[in-house]
């Protein structure tokens, strides 16, 4: 054990707690406690803070990294992982340095990133807190997009490796380049060429690797689809589009095996969700179609870590009231909440059992109301 580091995480744990009002300590004694034993009983390993706007929040998730933080320093582990889910980078930007413990001195790591991007191993090794911002449009809604110039550029680095593609050079350059100026892509891919190989994690190029041996049928597919001629030669404007919507569909699923590969090698430790309800999509779902879509997939892998503590934050965790039109458009306040009580419960048994005590007590609440007191 660091013992300096560790009094150093006392004396910046006491300035933060004294910090807190009275009720924010006892929230963040509560949810370290439960948290923490979690990882033994696999009991209240997610738990939700609802408190209205302005009452501190982040406050209160960073008073639970801090005595986390403490906790797992004492077991001696090697790393404290907490990946930090807001629905935009603005956010992410603005509450990052808030949830840091020891970012003055090099023990914490903080990074707004994609998921994709943790393939690049661009963190200090020797940190013991890595503290990672994701957004859900960046992060786990990407099978539909191209993603980014240095997501292509990287997988560009990581495919040439495979025996498969050793030929495809050349036609790999072309398609991954989309539309990108020409001058600007050969540059920036010049730099990834050089740099990317020696700061790959070799765990998560492994585990991509095998995900595509897996999918034999996809790379038969991609194989094909980039010896298609350049869709800027298709003259027939169907053709091109058509074209082109097949190479965004082939590299969002590369971007999804990717995704999938880095959630594998980070293995959290902790999950924050900050005003989960703009992102509901990411609750898995008992329906196993949503759990086959490309977010059922990501998330599944995330929330199934071994484990793994998630804290929710909400202000308004669920709908408290549905209009007409809302409803007939979807929306239901009623399965908003059951749908946060299910994922809480995180047990099929238990949620069950508590539904049916809810449909009691509502019925209950009817029989009083209509004057039966019995």
């Amino acid at each position: 054990m660091d013992v300096n580091k560790l009094g150093s995480v006392e004396v910046r744990i006491m300035q933060i707690m004294s910090e807190l009002k009275d009720f924010q300590r006892a929230t963040v004694q509560y949810l370290f406690e439960n948290l923490l034993a979690s990882r033994d009983n696999h009991q209240h390993d997610r738990m939700l803070v609802a408190d209205e706007v302005g009452l501190g929040k982040t406050l209160v998730a960073k008073g639970v990294i801090a005595l986390l933080y403490r906790e797992f320093l004492k077991k001696e582990a090697t790393h404290f992982n907490v990946i930090y889910i807001c629905s935009n980078q603005g956010i992410a930007s603005q509450n990052l340095s808030k949830l840091t413990i020891l970012e003055d001195d090099g023990s914490d790591n903080i990074s707004a990133t994609r998921l994709t991007m943790l393939v690049v191993r661009d963190r200090n090794e020797k940190a013991f807190l890595n503290l990672i911002s994701l957004t859900p449009e960046t992060s786990f809604k990407i099978v539909q997009g191209e993603g980014m110039l240095w997501e292509r550029i990287v997988l560009y680095v990581i495919l040439v490796e495979r025996p498969d593609l050793t030929n495809y050079d050349e036609y790999l350059t072309r398609h991954l380049r989309r539309f990108v100026e020409k001058e600007n892509w050969t540059r920036h891919l010049a730099w990834g060429k050089e740099n990317y190989p020696r700061r790959l994690d070799r765990v998560i190029v492994q585990r991509f690797h095998a995900m595509l041996d897996a999918d034999q049928e996809f790379m038969a597919l991609f194989k094909a689809l980039i010896l298609e001629i350049d869709h800027d030669d298709i003259i027939d404007p169907s053709e091109r589009n058509l074209f082109r919507l097949k190479m965004i569909r082939a590299i969002g699923h590369l971007r999804q095996i990717l995704a999938q590969a880095c959630v594998e090698g980070l293995q959290p430790d902790l999950v924050i969700m900050d005003e989960f309800q703009r992102f509901k999509e990411l609750l898995p779902k008992t329906n196993p179609e949503d759990q086959l879509n490309e977010i059922g997939q990501l998330t599944q892998k995330l929330f199934s870590t071994p484990k793994l503590m998630i804290l929710l934050l909400s202000a308004t965790p669920y709908k408290l009231y549905a209009t007409t039109q809302e409803v007939a458009d979807g929306e239901n306040h009623l399965d908003e909440f059951l749908q946060v009580l299910e994922f809480l419960c995180n047990d099929p048994k238990e949620y069950q059992c508590l539904k049916e005590r809810w449909s009691h007590y509502s019925n209950s609440l009817l029989d009083l109301s209509m004057g039966d007191f019995n």
